[in-house]
């Protein structure tokens, strides 16, 4: 499955007593842009901020190796 790379824009409090939209990315393996926005909103379904997917695409990342697992994690 291919990865893609989705923006989130979520509101919070500002420092002066109105709101700040702050965004984040998240990298999401999902067989399609319409799936990779479905999980998104099944994660933030239940945020107690509001949000709001600004923006998904195609990521050019292949692969993610992740390495941070040892023999010992394997074992139990």
């Amino acid at each position: 499955m291919p990865y893609y790379l989705s923006r989130i824009k979520f509101a919070t409090d500002g420092p002066r007593g109105g709101v700040k939209w702050n965004s984040e990315q998240y990298l999401i393996n999902a067989v399609s842009i319409t799936h990779a926005e479905t999980l998104i909103n099944q994660e933030f379904s239940d945020a107690i901020v509001e949000f709001e997917v600004a923006g998904i695409s195609q990521s050019r990342i292949v692969k993610i190796i992740d390495r941070t697992k040892t023999t010992a994690d394997e074992n139990l």
